[in-house]
């Protein structure tokens, strides 16, 4: 219907409607805040099209040089969460950039504030760190206020994404973990209701018209989570995880909307017996990314991953033919045994094989070996160093710690009995 040109940003990071049904878009070191402003729907051979629309970009200060996320308040306003100060801002399209806590860091210390979820003009949620526990302040813009919901247990490094949803006395938090677990935090309280596991969707829905109900994904199949019960259901295979929700109603009927990674919309009808609808499908253009690991692999051919995108793309010289492939994350780098090719993903240090003489799936190939350095007490990340000893049939992987961490490691997986033989940690100190 519509496309729009954000020059020169690699990365749109965070993005919110807001309350005048603008969108706002928070991007990735140019401290741009983008707003568009939809234009009219109008019809032409037979499709949708917009007319007119805007788009509009605000520079922020350089202490904000990352816009991390974005969140919708009253009044046509938006709150942002920024790093590598760790402020915060709030703006309205009138009066322009307030930068929250009278310009200072929302916690002494932390540079970043990762995630931040609007309830009210006198309570906004943010998801700080790197810190060793996570980490969570409720501040009031009026006032300048503030105070730390810091559940215990969780040693996570970052709060990476908020989702407030109302629901009376009952209001919840939904916070994403870098340590990997979605909890469910009493919004009043501080207190934790779940830990919900392998939740990969981009947030959780808003609350279900009539139920205290949110849902989301974990690998291809949706999820509910009822908070009065505080149980979750699976309801079964949409084809790819969600990176957006809204509810609409047709017909008299109410269905939930998703925009799925694997190109199709969601259309959940929400009744007695819900029904899944997903053969909607939308392309979105192609846009170049930059090459962050490139080999010479299997077949004499060419493996290469992307920045921020990631997928795999495998070049054959001697014909010329490019096929490009999606789902596999962000290869620091990439090695090679046989027809195997061994990729070291970010984010969470994320060790996969492609089998290379089989069909590729986001799913099942590339593989799974291990994930197990991310978390407590190794905090690892990105996997730069990827060794492959043939005669040992061992990789050997040298990873970068968490953002906050010092300390990278050496790990070496045996491959003929798929155990990780040994991580070293704090190789060089300092």
């Amino acid at each position: 219907m519509d496309d729009q040109n954000l020059e020169q940003i690699e990365a749109v990071w965070g993005m919110t409607v807001a309350s005048d049904q603008s969108v706002y878009f928070g991007t990735a070191n140019k401290r741009a805040l983008y707003r568009y402003v939809p234009g009219t729907v109008s019809m032409s051979g037979g499709a949708k099209i917009i007319t007119g629309s805007s788009l509009l970009k605000t520079t922020l200060d350089s202490s904000m040089n990352v816009i991390w996320d974005v969140t919708a308040g009253s009044s046509g306003n938006v709150y942002g969460g920024t790093a590598t100060d760790g402020k915060a801002f709030r703006y309205n399209p009138t009066s322009g950039v307030t930068v929250l806590n009278s310009n200072q860091a929302i916690v002494s210390g932390l540079a970043h504030v990762r995630s931040i979820a609007y309830a009210s003009d006198t309570e906004v949620f943010m998801g700080m760190g790197p810190t060793s526990n996570a980490t969570i302040i409720r501040f009031d813009p009026t006032t300048g206020t503030q105070s730390t919901i810091s559940p215990s247990g969780y040693g996570s490094t970052y709060v990476l994404g908020l989702d407030y949803i109302p629901n009376g006395t009952d209001s919840k938090l939904f916070a994403k973990l870098s340590s990997e677990p979605l909890i469910v935090i009493n919004s009043a309280t501080g207190g934790v209701d779940a830990s919900l596991g392998n939740v990969d969707s981009i947030g959780v829905s808003r609350k279900h018209p009539t139920d205290d109900k949110v849902y989301y994904t974990k690998g291809t199949h949706l999820y509910v989570y009822d908070m009065s019960a505080k149980t979750q259901s699976d309801l079964g295979d949409v084809g790819g995880k969600a990176a957006g929700y809204t509810f609409l109603t047709d017909a008299g009927n109410t269905y939930l909307y998703g925009a799925l990674s694997s190109g199709k919309i969601l259309k959940y009808k929400l009744a007695a017996t819900p029904t899944i609808d997903s053969s909607t499908s939308f392309t979105i253009p192609d846009s170049p990314t930059k090459i962050r690991s490139l080999v010479k692999g299997p077949g004499n051919r060419i493996y290469t991953s992307g920045y921020l995108r990631g997928g795999l793309s495998v070049y054959q010289p001697d014909t010329g033919l490019l096929t490009r492939n999606r789902g596999a994350g962000q290869a620091e780098n990439m090695t090679t045994i046989g027809t195997n090719l061994y990729l070291g993903i970010y984010p969470g240090a994320w060790i996969k094989k492609y089998d290379t003489n089989s069909s590729w799936n986001d799913i099942t190939n590339p593989s799974l070996l291990f994930q197990d350095i991310a978390g407590s007490p190794n905090f690892q990340d990105r996997p730069f160093g990827m060794l492959a000893d043939t005669a040992l049939n061992r990789l050997y992987v040298g990873t970068v710690a968490s953002s906050g961490k010092l300390s990278g490691s050496f790990t070496v997986y045996d491959l003929s009995t798929s155990t990780r033989i040994t991580t070293v940690p704090d190789i060089v100190e300092d």
